[in-house]
């Protein structure tokens, strides 16, 4: 499952335009792009979520959400280098 910037922002809980404030500003967090869009994958949602730093409650309903995401993320595979 491949999600938007927008759908990626309000999965986290933030504003557009602060998610691509934090990818413009933070150049070692890398995004994959399909049809000149950015894409998210679960893993790199969560890796998001970490750099917001959102509330545990919401991080942990992300991991619930995304449980293969989660399982990888606590091993430390993912595609967003924080």
């Amino acid at each position: 499952m491949m999600y938007t910037t927008a759908e990626a922002a309000d999965l986290i809980g933030v504003k557009y335009y602060q998610l691509t404030y934090l990818l413009r500003t933070h150049k070692e967090l890398d995004v994959n792009r399909f049809n000149y869009r950015r894409v998210f994958t679960p893993n790199d949602v969560l890796a998001l979520a970490k750099a917001f730093k959102v509330p545990d409650e919401k991080f942990k309903a992300l991991a619930t959400r995304f449980p293969e995401a989660a399982k990888a993320d606590k091993q430390g595979e993912h595609s967003i280098n924080n």
